[in-house]
């Protein structure tokens, strides 16, 4: 059932029928991250999932549930089984070369700040130093890179934006600033600042830059000589 307006009240079950329930869902999606689900069943179980905790906790869940909880694999750590599904995602996400949605960058980002103020555990740290870039910023410019890379192996024409975010690499590492990643400084190893060059110089070359791309040099040129440097910076 979709999800209509938020729940106020639950619904009066029983712990079976709730255990039940969660059964089904473990079955129909193979987890039991109920905020992935957007439909009232998942916002009921959800709910239902902190009282069973609570009631673990405090030794009111009768064994059988237990049991049949335990037979499940039911997370009783709620907060712990969320953290690795968002770690599994991103995982799951280098592996595949897919982009980031906005809430799995914004929850990386804030492991490197609980990470920077000594706030997670060990096993947690563990599993976000093995992750193999350092952020979202370094891994989404990694993606973008690797696409520039494969249409210039291929002597393809690059676009018009992957155009201009080769030229401000170049530009960048040419004035000595790093590489430029996401309007953000980051510092990338000098073999590959070279590779960045190499590939600038190559599409430069064989003129695989887009039709209307203009070197960042002429662009600078050209703003100075138009009166209107606002409107016309604005067209390239």
């Amino acid at each position: 059932m979709a999800r209509t307006t938020p729940l106020l009240v639950l619904p009066n079950w029983s712990t079976t029928k709730v255990i039940s329930s969660l059964a089904r869902f473990r079955r129909t999606y193979g987890h039991f991250d109920f905020i992935d689900v957007e439909d009232d069943l998942a916002e009921i179980l959800g709910r239902y999932s902190t009282k069973l905790r609570e009631y673990a906790d405090a030794g009111r869940l009768a064994d059988t549930h237990i049991k049949r909880l335990a037979a499940m694999e039911f997370p009783m750590d709620g907060y712990e089984y969320r953290w690795q599904r968002m770690h599994q995602k991103i995982v799951h996400s280098i592996a595949d070369r897919e982009r980031l949605p906005h809430s799995l960058m914004t929850w990386w980002r804030r492991q490197r700040e609980l990470r920077g103020e000594g706030a997670l555990s060990p096993a947690r740290l563990g599993c976000l130093n093995a992750l193999p870039f350092t952020g979202p910023i370094a891994y989404h410019w990694d993606l973008r890179y690797q696409a520039v890379v494969a249409l210039l192996k291929d002597e393809k024409r690059l676009s018009l934006s992957q155009s201009n975010w080769l030229a401000s690499q170049q530009r960048s590492i040419s004035n000595g600033n790093g590489a430029v990643l996401w309007n953000k400084r980051y510092d990338i190893p000098e073999d590959l600042e070279a590779s960045v060059l190499r590939w600038h110089e190559y599409a430069a070359d064989r003129g695989l830059f887009s039709a209307r791309f203009v070197p960042l040099e002429e662009r600078a040129q050209l703003n100075k000589k138009c009166k209107s440097a606002r409107g016309f910076a604005g067209r390239f």
